[in-house]
């Protein structure tokens, strides 16, 4: 399935960084190429299993499958997507929060265009993750906050 992990290291002095990424796991046998995408910065990672031992071999940076931008962000639940180009596919869009439950759903959302309004009704305070999926399997992250 579809997962999102989320890595937190503290250092001895107290110090906290995390790390927040989309993995997808298949089932048995492990076939084709794990793709990580690091939510931080939209970048994403493929990983090719080693079936001899079960280590990772060819890590490998990709570039991200659609560029947008978000604005405002911080924001109140409502804002912009604007993507690099217009788009040739219709896409859906996912909200969820970062246990990654979904919490806001816009689906079929129609080709061609470059900007996209959403207001995504009453969120609470905190961090969310937009994701955007298009209709041929293409998913891309944006993090984003809510403020009141």
């Amino acid at each position: 399935g579809n997962y999102i992990v989320t890595l937190i290291a503290e250092g001895n002095e107290g110090c906290k960084d995390t790390m927040t990424m989309f993995i997808q796991v298949r089932p048995n046998p492990c076939t084709g190429v794990l793709r990580l995408v690091n939510l931080a910065d939209g970048t994403n990672w493929n990983v090719n299993p080693d079936f001899g031992g079960g280590a990772t071999t060819g890590l490998a940076k990709v570039n991200q499958a659609l560029e947008f931008g978000l604005y405002p962000n911080p924001n109140d639940g409502t804002f912009t997507i604007n993507f690099s180009q217009r788009l040739s596919e219709s896409f859906n869009l996912e909200i969820r929060d970062m246990t990654g439950r979904m919490v806001f759903e816009q689906l079929n959302i129609e080709n061609g265009l470059r900007e996209v309004n959403i207001s995504a009704g009453q969120l609470s305070e905190g961090a969310y993750i937009l994701r955007v999926l298009t209709s041929e399997g293409n998913i891309s992250e944006k993090k984003f906050i809510v403020v009141r």
